[in-house]
């Protein structure tokens, strides 16, 4: 049996100017699919908000090797817009991979009003595929021998500065998903 391990990603660029969203949005238009996931602090408020988007993309649109991601942590507690991101991903042309979108899809239109045209589900395309483990952590375990910790799952995004192991949970939750929907289709 093959031992999972760990993952060991270079650092994400973190979002939190209006000038380096919009740097990462013109970067994103030449790419024809991007992961999304979200952070919020449910846990912690009374009244819940996106407080951390995710985003990865493949540094080569033509190459899938799952090494090869750029990875993205947008803080919209810092940013006071976040439309050019809206118009990204409500795009035609723009595929969103998610895994279990439809709460990140619920939060997203509620807290910004950002639309989707093109979403894949992960978690729906391994339903779909007969896999018997649907949840984001196994299917790494078994697609990249990856071990996920989700010990920062239930942490308070709302808090700010982000902690190393805040980065690296959040990175984890997109790094992966355009390889594996590579991997599905």
């Amino acid at each position: 049996m093959k031992q999972a391990r760990q993952s060991k990603l270079a650092n994400p660029t973190l979002i939190y100017t209006q000038s380096g969203l919009r740097e990462m949005c013109a970067l994103l238009r030449t790419r024809p699919l991007i992961a999304l996931d979200t952070e919020s602090d449910s846990l912690y408020s009374y009244y819940p908000k996106v407080c951390l988007i995710q985003i990865s993309t493949f540094a080569d649109p033509d190459d899938t090797d799952p090494r090869q991601v750029l990875d993205y942590l947008v803080d919209p507690l810092r940013l006071t817009r976040l439309d050019e991101l809206g118009e990204l991903l409500a795009d035609q042309a723009q595929e969103v991979v998610m895994h279990a979108a439809e709460n990140d899809i619920f939060t997203l239109q509620r807290d910004f009003s950002f639309r989707f045209h093109h979403i894949f589900d992960t978690q729906l395309a391994a339903r779909i595929l007969g896999w018997q483990k649907v949840g984001l952590a196994k299917i790494l375990e078994s697609n990249f021998g990856l071990l996920s910790d989700k010990r920062m799952q239930r942490t308070n995004w709302g808090k700010r500065p982000l902690t190393p192991q805040q980065i690296s949970y959040a990175q984890m939750d997109t790094h992966y998903l355009p390889a594996l929907r590579a991997r599905q289709i």
